[in-house]
Parts: structure tokens; C-alpha cells; sequence
């Protein structure tokens, strides 16, 4: 069972090291099966993907986003792409804080269409940090 076995991993690791948080990028199964150790699970342009008339997956993503940190209290990071300084951002991130989840708003590569490496807009962090 892959939870399981991704759950031995955390606890061998939390063993070595107890201030060790764990935050799961889309880890649906490991988040809703271990809470205990699991600390935030992360997703990616889901926003971004519900305003450009995306199907449906968004948001049965974004619903499924909710029921975890309704059921758990766990965090939920939700990062958006685009120009960090702008107000399009500033809305973005207070729709996302809205949800009562904390937003992350950083910039655009032309090649890989992301780029974590732009100091961008988040909860209680301005742009440029």
C-alpha cells in the first residue's frame, strides 16, 4: 500500500528529526489517510484553470481542497502564476485567503510557464521580498 509506505518514510523521518513538517503537493490519499502527519497539502492553478472555463476537474479539486481542511484544519497552500505586483494578484490572493486558504502569487517563465524563483505576492508577503 503506497500510503502506508509513504507513511513509514515520514515517521522514520519525523523520528530523526520532530520539527520536520511535511507539506504534499495534490497528496489527496496521504493527507486524508494520515493527518497526523501530514502538515499542509499544496495544489497549483486552480484558479487560474476555473476562470479559463476549464471542465470540471478544478473544481471537484478545489471542493476536495476544502473538505480536508474542514475535516482536518490542515493548511492548505493554493500558488498562482502571474505578475506578483499586480491588482489581477492582490484579487487572486484575497479570494484565496477568502476560502481560508493561503495564496502564493508568483511569476510567469516564458519556457516552463512557472518560475518559483520570482520573489512573489503571498500571506502577509509583499512582492520583491
Amino acid at each position: 500500500d503506497v500510503n502506508n509506505a509513504f507513511a513509514n518514510v515520514m515517521q522514520t523521518i519525523r523520528a530523526r528529526h520532530p520539527d520536520m513538517r511535511f507539506v504534499v503537493n495534490q497528496g489527496f490519499s496521504i493527507a486524508n489517510a494520515r493527518p497526523d502527519l501530514v502538515s499542509g497539502i499544496q495544489h497549483e492553478s486552480l484558479l487560474s484553470l476555473i476562470a479559463g472555463g476549464h471542465p470540471s476537474w478544478p473544481n471537484e479539486q478545489l471542493a476536495k481542497l476544502k473538505a480536508l481542511h474542514d475535516s482536518t484544519g490542515m493548511p492548505v497552500f493554493l500558488a498562482e502564476y502571474g505578475d506578483p505586483w499586480s491588482s489581477q494578484a492582490r484579487a487572486m490572493a484575497q479570494q484565496i485567503m477568502q476560502m481560508g486558504f493561503v495564496p502564493y502569487i508568483t511569476g510567469r517563465d516564458p519556457t516552463t510557464g512557472h518560475n518559483w524563483q520570482l520573489p512573489g505576492l503571498g500571506y502577509n508577503i509583499q512582492p520583491g521580498w
